[in-house]
């Protein structure tokens, strides 16, 4: 699941524009429109941009989601100390 997609439209309407929209971005976006966890429309006012929206089913599963990813961060947390907590946030943002 892409929670962080999910988490970033939750913030209200969101609008996508521009030449990159047709690959990386909204690749990520069908799985979840298809899913019915995002709606997304193409913005009235530029026909260019889509308006994204989070649905009722969307906003359910990242309120379930969201205290999980909370609760196992945690976890991994008191698991690793010091250099290896740090090692392994520089690593995981290198692979994101």
């Amino acid at each position: 699941m892409r929670l962080g997609v999910l988490a970033g439209v939750d913030g209200g309407p969101g609008h996508l524009a521009g030449p990159k929209v047709a690959d990386g971005p909204v690749a990520a976006l069908k799985p979840l429109e298809r899913g019915g966890l995002i709606d997304v429309r193409v913005d009235p006012a530029d026909r260019r941009s889509r308006v994204l929206t989070l649905t009722r089913a969307g906003r359910s599963l990242l309120a379930t989601a969201v205290p999980i990813w909370k609760r196992t961060h945690a976890q991994v947390e008191r698991l690793l100390t010091g250099a290896d907590l740090e090692l392994l946030r520089r690593d995981l943002r290198a692979l994101s």
